[in-house]
């Protein structure tokens, strides 16, 4: 255990739901800057949620190299709103240099965390990401899932890939018939 800091109580009220209060929170932790980091990624590990989310939010505007090996390993976390919130502030600060790990977590962490990856990738032109989206549709069995693929795809890959994208066409899901479509009509493959 860390030997006690004004953060560590302020990190054990977290867990409040009244907003106002959390807000305050924030400020104060955020008032500590370095300091309160190692207090803050240990609550990033907290069974409880509201804590674990808004330290990892708090932590993502602090310019502090140690947050960036436990926000990695949070992306892969159970809770969604945890790797949400790692995922953007990895990408947030690291900007491209986010793109390799967040690959890497892709497929193993939970399928709302995949959303926001594939969305990341895509807003950061991780063209490099291309194989591991490929791979990611091929194993989609959620709609969404498929539709945001295909959404980055078109983005991301190139006309090489529209015998990829053609199948989609056929999809039982309107919104991926959509992104199959403009795939295609992107890379010249359909009129």
């Amino acid at each position: 255990m860390i030997d006690s800091h004004p953060s560590e109580a302020l990190i054990a009220q977290l867990d409040s739901a009244d907003p106002s209060t959390s807000s305050r929170l924030s400020k104060r932790l955020l008032s500590y800057g370095n300091e309160a980091v190692p207090y803050l990624i240990e609550a990033l590990y907290h069974t409880r949620a509201p804590r674990s989310w808004r330290a990892a939010n708090i932590l993502a505007q602090i310019d502090d190299p140690r947050w960036l090996a436990p926000m990695l390993r949070a992306v892969r976390a159970e809770n969604p709103l945890l790797g949400d919130a790692a995922a953007k502030a990895l990408a947030a600060r690291y900007g491209q240099e986010a793109a390799l790990p967040l690959i890497a977590a892709l497929p193993h962490c939970h399928s709302l965390v995949q959303l926001r990856i594939i969305a990341l990738l895509e807003e950061l032109g991780a063209a490099e990401a291309v194989p591991q989206l490929i791979e990611r549709l091929a194993l989609a069995d959620s709609a969404i899932l498929r539709a945001a693929l295909l959404q980055a795809l078109g983005k991301l890959g190139d006309p090489s890939l529209s015998s990829l994208a053609r199948p989609y066409l056929e999809d039982s899901d309107p919104h991926v018939r959509k992104r199959a479509r403009q795939c295609l009509i992107k890379w010249g493959a359909l009129a």
